[in-house]
């Protein structure tokens, strides 16, 4: 594997070099490396550090409201990691939605509040273009990838955060006409300029059962960190998406999701018993559906067999290296670190994730 997952990797995605030295050197006795860094990753991210990964979307946002954009008439909405709380640092960008205000796509039709628009494709690609030339005047430092694809990235410049803009119009769901329009059920109709397709996603709906699913066992978002900084910190090359580790944690029965708090090593090791039984038994692995029901989990285009044993494989090479380290002093480095802060089992979420979930 390329890469390693050390407590010091971890820190240094999360603190100033300064302060990493300095909790080194106060933490006495020996520390159990491999055991505190999956207790550190297992943590949310600082709400300081998410809430300005929101302030910079808005001021792209800002950016795509200007003349170019005008005849669109542009609504704007969140998704991604970041709306979630399962994102990890350095290796988490957001979403920005922008939704074209012309039409709604339907099951099977579209529905024009205004006029019918010529196509969606036509439509949503006329869009795409018009953002690639607004945004270069309100971000000239920033790089600004708009190749063929899903968004048009930005990041560097006077930007803190990399963004992607997804060109999209939303798409009223069966199920969100039926119950009463609750944006929960509400899904988006998305450009993909390389294929000149449209891709239909439901981010709401997928933040609703990450989230409830939390609620009940306390585990779930700990896991998908777990297992995102494992990815991250081999070397990001490993064959399964972000979305996929999710989805797939999501599948995770609900008693391997729930211990006792502060058991990180259990809740750790009962993830990767879940890990392990979807990599022997084919058919439960097949029948995995991701948390909005939009597909399969293991499919064309989704995740892949060798993606999930790779990931089960750093997990139990995780837990080995903690069974095979000296037992934890009491002063622990993490513990050094994160002095006065608010680390709970339970978790809160940062109030801009509340609105911009779902």
């Amino acid at each position: 594997m390329n890469g390693e997952f050390t407590l010091n990797k971890a820190l240094r995605r999360k603190y100033p070099a300064e302060k990493i030295a300095r909790a080194f050197n106060e933490a006495k006795g020996g520390v159990n490396d491999a055991h505190q860094y999956l207790i550190e990753v297992m943590q949310p991210i600082d709400e300081v550090y998410t809430e300005k990964t929101f302030r910079e979307a808005e001021r792209v946002k800002a950016g795509l409201t200007g003349p170019f954009m005008k005849e669109f008439a542009p609504s704007f909405e969140y998704q991604g990691s970041v709306t979630n709380d399962t994102h990890i640092i350095h290796h988490s960008d957001i979403d920005l939605l922008a939704l074209h205000g012309g039409f709604v796509s339907l099951e099977s039709a579209v529905e024009p509040p205004h006029s019918p628009p010529k196509t969606t494709l036509t439509e949503l690609s006329r869009m795409r273009s018009n953002a690639a030339l607004a945004l270069p005047i309100h971000f000239p430092n920033s790089k600004i990838d708009a190749s063929p694809g899903k968004a048009i990235a930005l990041s560097g410049g006077s930007l803190e955060r990399k963004i992607d803009v997804v060109i999209s119009n939303w798409w009223n769901t069966p199920d969100y006409l039926k119950h009463g329009r609750i944006k929960v059920f509400r899904g988006i109709n998305v450009l993909d300029s390389r294929q000149q397709a449209e891709i239909r996603n439901k981010p709401f709906y997928h933040n609703f059962q990450l989230d409830y699913k939390d609620k009940k066992t306390a585990g779930l978002r700990k896991v998908i960190r777990l297992l995102k900084s494992l990815k991250a910190d081999l070397g990001g090359s490993m064959p399964i998406s972000s979305y996929d580790i999710a989805s797939v944690a999501w599948n995770f029965a609900d008693e391997a999701l729930t211990v006792q708090p502060d058991s990180y090593l259990q809740l750790a090791t009962q993830a990767h018993a879940e890990l392990n039984r979807f990599v022997e038994n084919t058919s439960t692995r097949e029948s995995l559906w991701v948390p909005n029901y939009t597909r399969r989990v293991f499919c064309a285009g989704g995740a892949s067999l060798t993606g999930l044993v790779e990931l089960r494989n750093a997990l139990g090479e995780l837990l080995r290296r903690i069974a095979a380290s000296p037992t934890s002093s009491l002063v622990k480095l993490a513990e050094k670190l994160t002095q006065g802060s608010s680390r709970r089992w339970l978790e809160a979420r940062p109030p801009s994730v509340v609105a911009n979930s779902f």
